[in-house]
């Protein structure tokens, strides 16, 4: 019986590995390759998803496989991708998705988590900012979607921004206010922070 007298060199690689474990290092290498498929696969799905202004209701997620199919001139494969249809797939995606209810449909529906993140970001948290900078800094929580409409001339819509209610946006934006209760009226209110005394009790703590 042979023996090899030197490390194999991996095709494609940096990597030189001694014999035993040469099979071990190519099942890890296509395992690691596949992995990178499916990211690439997954980017792709998101660039599409994100064409979608308010996203897609579960229903509609086929529209999804059509519109990555037009983009990209390939199909999507389900078998190599390790799910049986496009709404595991998506499931797949974890974090590069957001899963949320249509406030009035109450239907469930996936959107493209970095869209929502950068909507969030610029343009809700810009708004808010100046709303409560309005307000000096303190707006009756009740009195908030009222006085957001009469500023904007709109509306606050909750489904562009992948949100439930106002209370999820304070969740949201906990990093500019806080909601908490005034004196000595007890009424729930929301509160703009002041970042750099929140940056200095941080750091004391």
């Amino acid at each position: 019986m042979g023996h090899c007298s030197g490390p194999h060199h991996l095709e494609g690689t940096n990597f030189f590995i001694s014999p035993p474990y040469v099979r071990t290092f190519k099942l890890l290498w296509s395992t690691r390759n596949m992995t990178n498929t499916n990211y690439v696969v997954y980017q792709g799905l998101q660039q599409v998803l994100g064409t979608y202004c308010f996203g897609l209701s579960v229903c509609r997620l086929p529209l999804l496989e059509r519109s990555y199919l037009l983009e990209f001139r390939r199909p999507l494969d389900y078998k190599s991708l390790g799910v049986s249809n496009i709404e595991d797939l998506v499931v797949k995606m974890g974090n590069m998705v957001l899963w949320c209810e249509k406030r009035e449909s109450k239907e469930k529906s996936v959107m493209s988590a970095i869209m929502v993140e950068c909507r969030r970001k610029i343009f809700l948290k810009h708004e808010v900012k100046k709303l409560l900078n309005r307000h000096r800094g303190e707006i009756v929580f009740n009195s908030f979607e009222d006085l957001y409409e009469d500023e904007f001339q709109e509306k606050l819509d909750y489904d562009y921004y992948g949100l439930t209610n106002l209370k999820h946006l304070c969740e949201i934006l906990k990093d500019i206010l806080v909601v908490g209760v005034a004196n000595p009226s007890g009424e729930k209110v929301i509160k703009g922070v002041n970042l750099r005394k929140r940056k200095r009790d941080e750091e004391l703590e």
